[in-house]
């Protein structure tokens, strides 16, 4: 086990669709492209919170 939680979580088709065509693209599984998109959107989640120059480590005022 690689330490991750299991988390089963249900997609619409669209989405399933959506996943597939980029995996195909990036030659990643579903699941490794899942992880991908996610962590990328919380890099981009915690770098829009701060200000100043771009930086994933917020810092505090």
């Amino acid at each position: 086990m690689s330490g991750r939680t299991e988390t089963n979580v249900r997609l619409p088709r669209c989405a399933v669709k959506a996943l597939a065509a980029v995996g195909a693209r990036k030659g990643t599984s579903r699941d490794a492209t899942l992880r991908q998109l996610l962590a990328r959107a919380q890099y981009a989640s915690t770098v829009s919170q701060t200000s100043g120059p771009k930086s994933a480590v917020r810092t505090e005022r």
